[in-house]
């Protein structure tokens, strides 16, 4: 098991944890797009390049499950209304595919913790996505 403590070194870290990395990387990169003239939902498939989309589960803060189309529909409105961003707390990279990776994510203004584990197959791609958030009351 590793632990990091910034981006720079989880990005040099294990497989699993620059897969999780560049994810997110691209989740960023992406959500900076999503409110400009003519982005379109398709803009969301650049995640594909870290997700195995055909065996993609996303398991939600409300407890729903979505598959990948499910999920690029959501991420879609999301994005078209939120300006995101995140700061890095820690991710754990664990010996079984698993890693966890906590953040303080800004969402309009609003600022939520969330811990998402993901599970990466033996492809090295993401193909489960657990979502557990706080936020004030």
């Amino acid at each position: 098991m590793a632990i990091y403590y910034d981006r720079a070194s989880a990005g040099q870290g294990g497989r699993c944890a620059r897969v999780v990395m560049r994810y997110n990387q691209i989740m960023q990169e992406v959500s900076d797009k999503a409110r400009e003239p003519g982005f379109t939902a398709e803009g969301w498939n650049a995640l594909a390049e870290v997700v195995d989309v055909d065996n993609f589960r996303r398991f939600g803060n409300f407890m729903e499950e979505q598959n990948w189309q499910e999920y690029v529909d959501m991420l879609a409105a999301w994005g078209a209304s939120t300006k995101f961003s995140s700061e890095f707390r820690r991710l754990i990279e664990g010996e079984d595919g698993i890693v966890t990776l906590e953040l303080q994510e800004n969402n309009n203004g609003g600022l939520v913790n969330s811990l998402s584990m993901y599970e990466i197959n033996e492809a090295g791609k993401l193909f489960r996505l657990h979502i557990y958030l706080q936020m004030p009351r």
